[in-house]
């Protein structure tokens, strides 16, 4: 069998061809001009010009992730959890696909389970049961350092930072990298982000959004495919809020899967373009914010 559409090459080798018409498939003796001259609209091959078949395809059919075509990077399977001291799970066999570059918001009412998913993707607790998958493949998050080992950073409401200690010294401390090194690195982002703040001064005379930015600085170093934030924007300015926005579309564009905790229903529908939502334990729901508008 032969697939060219090359007609010079089929008139001199075929001996028969097989034509698409009304839905079947049906067989004719002979080269490409035998071909025409028993099927004449057929003509239309030798002259590239457009035949009467029409062919309709289907829309790409959804892959894995929540509610895209996009390839699904960070997948949570069946994980269930309950805190000590507690007689009912707070997460019951929860389950959500992520994808690459996506910035999903993760809502619920308090007890949902929204604090404790996140947790369990940044390796802060374990699941009893369940897995979490990072490109196809399980991984065990132990702890937060694995998490940061397997490209996940978490930036928390409260901030992990050493007050005393100035912004670089605070960089450093979690990084392998030298010192030389390492503000190479730093002043890359902060060019790259546009972000404003003076490596050597103390971190008590930042503001809240410049601390913020410090610890998302922390998770850039190591190059994260998943960037967590866990309602980053309570102790913001408006202003602080907009700049952060304004960054995390950029991870988003760079290919970072943002996962952002939050209870404003502005901030979701100004950030992110998928909604997860949780209850009692469960992701019951997901829907696109694209088409949305707030009022």
């Amino acid at each position: 069998m032969i697939v060219s559409h090359d007609t010079a090459f089929l008139d001199a080798v075929c001996t028969d061809i097989i034509h698409y018409e009304s839905k079947k498939l049906v067989r004719y003796r002979g080269n490409l001009s035998e071909f025409v001259a028993k099927v004449p609209a057929a003509a239309a091959y030798y002259r590239l010009e457009e035949s009467s078949t029409r062919y309709a395809f289907p829309a790409p059919g959804r892959l894995e992730g929540i509610n895209s075509t996009t390839k699904a990077i960070l997948k949570l399977d069946g994980a269930t959890f309950t805190w000590p001291g507690r007689d009912q799970p707070t997460l019951v066999d929860a389950s959500c696909k992520l994808t690459l570059g996506s910035r999903v918001v993760v809502l619920g009412q308090n007890g949902a389970g929204k604090s404790t998913l996140v947790k369990i993707l940044s390796g802060v607790v374990k699941p009893d049961e369940g897995e979490v998958f990072l490109n196809n493949e399980s991984i065990k998050l132990n702890s937060p350092l694995d998490a940061k080992k397997n490209n996940i950073g978490m930036v928390f409401q409260h901030f992990n930072l050493f007050e005393t200690l100035s912004v670089f010294e605070n960089l450093s401390i979690d990084s392998d990298n030298k010192d030389e090194d390492l503000r190479v690195l730093v002043n890359d982002i902060l060019k790259k982000y546009n972000f404003k703040i003076d490596l050597d001064i103390p971190v008590l005379n930042l503001s809240a959004g410049q601390k913020q930015k410090v610890e998302i600085i922390r998770c850039l170093i190591r190059n994260p495919k998943v960037l967590i934030m866990d309602e980053p924007t309570s102790v913001l300015t408006e202003q602080e809020t907009d700049d952060l926005f304004i960054s995390l579309k950029q991870f988003s564009k760079d290919g970072i899967l943002i996962i952002y905790i939050t209870h404003k229903l502005k901030e979701v529908l100004s950030l992110c373009d998928e909604v997860a939502v949780m209850r009692k334990g469960k992701v019951v729901s997901v829907s696109n914010t694209i088409n949305e508008k707030i009022e």
